[in-house]
């Protein structure tokens, strides 16, 4: 006589007539028709994310899968919690935490100079790697940054994300200058971009075209300084008329400069205020991708030197929603603004006699 088949894995519950018949996952699956040694079998032939994520379904196949199964090393963790994910539209899977980060909870992932709980293992990668601080603003967080993209192809608000992801209006005073920063956030077509704008007053005894003791990091592979400013009009000659958009779509302005090493974008813009001084204005428009993971943001954080190809424009463009040189710089001087570079003006008028 050959061995029997022990009974189907959802056969030993009781079905009553009185009773509701259970439905539970496993009912509604043809698995609960399988014996438990056919089940064993089909598992030995999945990696080991997939078992464990089978094991989670219910309760019935927790205990038919061996225990072993469970203790996972630490790269299938995240395969495990990237299977997860799918069916939970509230969370995010952190790769830097292997864990699953809740939406609701995204304030609490941005990196702050005041470390507060949760301690997660992102946040302190952010500062004191200082990725994001360097390349974006000093908020700027990577998981948020996950969140907003999954939350927009799910068609879910997003509004909240982007605010996280965006910078309000900040005035600095600097050394021998005044600067403004704002940074705004969008999703569009599944990836995220940003747009930076600095605006730098100074007053007029300032001859150089660009704050004097200032860097500004446009992306890893260019920052602009007093001393590279001649190089600006090098690295726009590097592109081929084949780099061009079509004119007619999107006619490309002499003033913009594309990185050839990562989706990013910048141009500069010149005012004179007359006797309150001068101002320069850097606008970037970058395009993250649509994941840490993607060849747009390791090319944007420096970890990838290949040659990229975009249209140039196209960034700028596809931000704006129109020409990207439509969008104007705003060059408001508030009245303390004046009185400061006025203030500076006159004692730089001191010091020369």
């Amino acid at each position: 006589m050959g061995i029997r088949p022990s009974k189907p894995v959802g056969s030993d519950k009781k079905k009553s007539s009185k009773t509701k018949q259970n439905t539970t996952p496993l009912n509604a699956s043809p698995l609960s028709l399988l014996p438990t040694e056919l089940i064993l079998q089909i598992a030995s032939l999945l990696p080991r994310d997939a078992i464990a994520a089978l094991a989670l379904s219910c309760q019935s196949l927790r205990l038919a899968l061996p225990n072993s199964r469970f203790r996972l090393p630490w790269e299938d963790k995240l395969n495990l919690l990237i299977l997860l994910e799918q069916d939970l539209p509230g969370h995010t899977v952190c790769r830097y935490c292997r864990k699953l980060h809740a939406i609701e909870k995204a304030d609490l992932y941005l990196p702050t100079r005041l470390m507060r709980a949760p301690y997660s293992k992102c946040r302190w990668e952010q500062m004191y790697t200082l990725i994001t601080d360097r390349f974006f603003h000093r908020r700027f967080s990577i998981i948020v940054f996950e969140m907003a993209v999954k939350q927009d192809r799910l068609g879910r608000d997003i509004s909240k994300l982007l605010g996280l992801l965006s910078s309000e209006v900040r005035t600095d005073q600097m050394d021998g200058h005044i600067e403004r920063h704002s940074v705004l956030a969008r999703v569009i077509d599944g990836c995220l971009m940003i747009r930076e704008q600095r605006v730098c007053f100074m007053p007029c005894s300032h001859q150089e075209p660009l704050p004097r003791n200032a860097r500004f990091n446009i992306c890893p592979h260019f920052t602009l300084s007093v001393h590279n400013f001649e190089r600006l009009s090098g690295m726009a000659s590097r592109f081929d008329r084949s780099d061009l958009p079509d004119m007619e779509a999107c006619p490309p302005g002499p003033d913009l400069i594309p990185c050839r090493h990562c989706h990013t974008e910048f141009r500069i813009d010149f005012r004179s205020f007359g006797d309150s001084g001068t101002g320069v204005s850097i606008i970037t428009w970058k395009d993250l991708g649509e994941s840490l993971l993607g060849d747009k943001w390791r090319s944007l954080i420096g970890n990838d030197v290949d040659m990229v190809t975009f249209d140039r424009g196209s960034i700028g463009t596809a931000f704006e929603g129109e020409d990207y040189r439509l969008f104007k710089p705003d060059w408001s001087l508030e009245p303390q603004l004046r009185k400061k570079l006025l203030k500076q003006k006159s004692a730089a008028r001191k010091n020369s006699r």
